[in-house]
């Protein structure tokens, strides 16, 4: 049983439902981030925004920036192409209040893709955006227009949200529409139809192991078939798989890359650094477990008798770890960090370093 704090009566107490709940959402989003190449991805960028913003903390040198009014032009372009791919990448809502009326449900009109593809910042990716048009619909029987951007942070709260549905705790929460729900509408308008809860998590969890996932989950929820089917999570992996299997072979492949250009952020920024490897350390490990078995997180809550004795099989299925790291050495000598890359046609591991 997973246990908490109460800081209110200062004693550990099993979790109520609805805490439950909670806990599994977040946990969830925990398990995607350091699991899926989009999750290490959005990782990287992240601290490349932070080694940004650390650079205004030094003309004063007392913790106060001075911002990015200072950065010399190639500082300003980095900063500038880092927040536009993160946009890009994350996708954008806007959290609309309605003082009388909060929405109660969201449905997907139209989905586009003709924006201009986004570049990254080193150049060698591409994102192209997915924009929704949908209708917010209030309690009262009025539809407001609402238009928003599909990225990681509709997918990832989408899937997060249907996985909490999963535990009994659920009904007596009522999050906010956007962004929670925005994942079932998009299905049930590419579908015609009423997506169950395996399809959503499932092909929003193999949408994160693409370089574009708003793209891919159109895709892959453009392929799901129209009528009402019991798929299970063989017949997604079989059927879907293919489909993002070659993003991420390439992840893969760059990995080492990614994995070095984040060593390089964080080194010697003291407990930075120590997180990263601790991030470096369990994200090899799972994403080679996702490499062999897609769905292996869906399948463990899925496939049991229950998703409660599931979510508590991932919780003590703690994996070892196979990624070593060398801090750069203070003669000058470059770091290393060696990792297990994998290939996807057969069993085999080779290892490979990088410095």
């Amino acid at each position: 049983d997973v246990q908490c704090f109460d800081f209110e009566e200062g004693r550990i107490r099993p979790l109520t439902a609805e805490a439950e709940c909670a806990f599994v959402h977040e946990y969830w989003h925990y398990l995607q981030n350091i699991s899926t190449p989009m999750g290490l991805f959005t990782y990287v960028l992240d601290h490349t925004l932070l080694s940004l913003f650390s650079e205004t903390l030094l003309p004063h040198a007392d913790g106060t920036s001075v911002g990015s009014g200072g950065f010399e032009e190639e500082m300003r372009v980095r900063l500038e192409a880092t927040s536009r791919f993160i946009k890009a990448i994350e996708g954008s809502t806007i959290h609309h209040g309605y003082e009388h009326d909060e929405p109660s449900g969201i449905e997907v009109t139209a989905v586009r893709s003709d924006a201009a593809p986004v570049n990254s910042p080193e150049g060698t990716m591409k994102v192209r955006p997915v924009d929704l048009t949908a209708n917010l619909l209030l309690g009262s029987g009025a539809r407001i227009p609402y238009n928003l951007r599909l990225g990681t942070y509709i997918i990832e709260e989408g899937a997060a949200y249907e996985m909490e549905r999963s535990f009994p705790g659920s009904a007596n929460i009522t999050p906010p529409v956007v962004p929670y729900q925005v994942l079932h509408a998009l299905g049930r308008h590419l579908c015609g139809r009423e997506p169950n809860r395996i399809e959503l998590v499932s092909l929003a969890t193999l949408s994160l192991m693409t370089w574009n996932p708003g793209r891919t989950l159109v895709n892959l929820l453009e392929r799901l078939p129209k009528r009402h089917s019991v798929l299970r999570i063989d017949d997604l992996n079989a059927g879907f798989t293919e489909l993002v299997r070659p993003d991420l072979q390439k992840i893969l492949r760059d990995l080492p890359l990614r994995l070095n250009a984040l060593t390089a952020i964080t080194r010697g920024r003291g407990p930075l650094e120590l997180a990263s490897q601790r991030v470096f350390e369990r994200f090899s490990t799972l994403v080679s477990r996702r490499a062999k078995d897609p769905l292996f997180d869906v399948r463990a809550i899925f496939d049991s008798d229950t998703p409660p004795l599931g979510f508590n099989a991932l919780l003590t299925d703690v994996p070892t770890c196979d990624i070593v790291l060398k801090p750069a050495m203070s003669n000058g000598q470059p770091g290393e960090a060696k990792i297990a890359s994998f290939d996807l046609s057969d069993d085999r591991e080779d290892s490979h370093a990088l410095r």
